[in-house]
């Protein structure tokens, strides 16, 4: 097996153990095929922001739970 599909199948259990949302592990494993095929640096600052944007906008912070132990 090849360490790209390992980081693939890694980023995927854990976006699942941690009961987020199957967007967010597409977005890192797309954003991981973009530095892979040479179309994204991660020198480039301005790119590297956006795909962090996006990859946190899809991350739950379970503020949820911690209002129910208020």
């Amino acid at each position: 097996m090849s360490i790209y599909q390992i980081m693939k199948d890694a980023i995927i259990e854990t976006v699942n153990k941690e009961n987020q949302n199957k967007q967010l592990s597409q977005k890192i494993i797309a954003w991981l095929d973009a530095l892979i095929s040479g179309n994204e640096e991660i020198g480039d600052k301005d790119a590297s922001l956006r795909h962090l944007e996006l990859i946190y906008a899809e991350v739950n912070l379970h503020d949820d739970e911690e209002t129910e132990e208020d």
